[in-house]
């Protein structure tokens, strides 16, 4: 019998530890055909960090984790790599607009070394748009990201509008890059 783990929210570990996955693989397939823009909201504890895991595993071509699944089986999913950008916001350090910028650089410097490139430019947004083009310039093909908790910077100051306020524009001018690029 599969294990049941309610707080893991990685879909490798999930296949790692053989637990328990609720395959939803059709409906992501279904999400992906229709567009290539995506924004999830739903409830707290509703899945979205297991769900952009998956996602990322996804378009990382990681095949084989997914061998049992619907997308494997009878979807027509075309099984290639991209080249992804992941932001998860739980790991990034954003109590103060600097800090929030700090670990947001760090996470794109970790970004770089994965794939082998430099970080170049001057301001963040800059960085963060020089990393998109380098990506798809490098692999050839689209570059895919993926952001998770995109609001917790602003929501876990809510006790300091001011700070909240910062933070906001700051993502702004980083999340800008997203429809620019």
């Amino acid at each position: 019998m599969k294990k049941l783990l309610v707080d893991l929210q990685s879909f490798e570990a999930i296949n790692e530890y053989n637990c328990l996955y609720v395959d939803k693989t059709m409906y992501i397939h279904k999400m992906l055909e229709q567009g290539i823009y995506f924004f999830v909201s739903r409830p707290r504890r509703f899945g979205k960090s297991l769900m952009i895991s998956v996602l990322k595993c996804f378009f990382e071509n990681k095949k084989e984790l997914f061998d049992n699944l619907w997308i494997a089986k009878r979807g027509n999913w075309k099984w290639e790599k991209y080249p992804v950008i992941l932001l998860d916001f739980n790991v990034i350090g954003q109590d103060t607009k600097k800090e929030l910028s700090e670990a947001l650089e760090d996470s794109l410097k970790d970004i770089c070394n994965d794939y082998g490139i430099e970080l170049r430019g001057r301001s963040l947004q800059r960085k963060f748009r020089n990393i998109i083009v380098e990506l798809a310039n490098k692999t050839g093909r689209p570059v895919v990201i993926l952001i998770d908790e995109y609001d917790k910077p602003i929501l876990d100051n809510m006790d300091n509008i001011q700070r909240a306020n910062e933070n906001r524009d700051f993502l702004r001018g980083i999340y800008i890059q997203l429809k620019a690029n």
